[in-house]
């Protein structure tokens, strides 16, 4: 398990190259039930997301809940762990994915 691999751009800004790559659930499988579900892991409001609103992260989700998150839309979540990475780097990994699945749930 390799895992993320972190860059710095030319402008100076941290750039993730990830490998495996991640491997997102498709759009068109994610059914109400999932988006509830990974949305109350979230910590975010369904209907917001229902509704197309702009639903913001909380700052410190419980690692539980953001690995519960993560093991549902990931396929290949077993090639990650969240709990070994630094912070900030795990949270931005988790914005990706959360990013994904909002705009998924969102167009669904």
């Amino acid at each position: 398990m390799t895992g993320p691999n972190w860059t710095t751009s030319n402008a100076g800004e941290a750039e993730i190259e990830l490998d495996p790559p991640l491997e997102l659930i498709e759009a068109e499988d994610v059914t109400l039930d999932l988006m509830h579900k990974g949305c109350l892991l979230l910590g975010v409001d369904p209907d917001d997301v229902l509704a197309g609103r702009d639903v913001e992260l909380p700052e410190h989700p419980p690692l539980a809940m953001a690995e519960g998150f993560f093991r549902l839309v990931v396929e290949n979540h077993e090639a990650y762990e969240l709990a070994s990475m630094q912070y900030d780097r795990a949270r931005a990994l988790l914005g990706v994915v959360a990013d994904h699945f909002i705009n998924a749930s969102a167009r669904r």
